[in-house]
């Protein structure tokens, strides 16, 4: 006669890891202030023609640009927040690594503005021309 046997397997999945980061939240929603920040600058700037003022060069590098922060830098920074919540180290580096491109492309584009309008109120800010301390070079 046969016997009847049960055997009761325990799945585990791997020893608990603990945060990398340390126990404050202030990196995480910084971080994803700026994720959230990025897409929205760069879907703008992707999709509505209007906020570009430059000249075809530089409008198509600035939308570029974007779509590159939009489709690569903000998923990997997403992604990256998540896996060092749950204490990959390797998703540290990746985390600081994307976030420098990201907060880049996010500040460049505010900092043009404001070089625009300074050297509009200076007078100088004419399209064609390269200001160069006090002198005009014709582009």
């Amino acid at each position: 006669m046969a016997m009847a046997t049960s055997v009761t397997v325990r799945m585990t999945a791997g020893p608990a890891r603990s945060p990398v980061i340390g126990p404050g939240r202030t990196a995480y929603w910084l971080s994803a202030a700026l994720a959230v920040t990025a897409a929205a600058g760069s879907l703008l700037t992707f999709t509505v023609p209007a906020v570009l003022r430059g000249t075809a060069v530089m409008n198509g590098s600035a939308r570029g640009t974007a779509l590159v922060v939009l489709l690569a830098g903000v998923p990997t920074l997403a992604c990256s927040i998540l896996l060092a919540a749950r204490g990959s180290a390797a998703a540290v580096i990746t985390w600081l690594g994307s976030a420098s491109p990201v907060a880049s492309g996010a500040l460049v584009p505010a900092f043009a503005a404001l070089a625009w309008r300074w050297q509009r109120a200076a007078g100088r800010g004419q399209p064609g021309r390269i200001v160069t301390g006090s002198r005009d070079q014709r582009l």
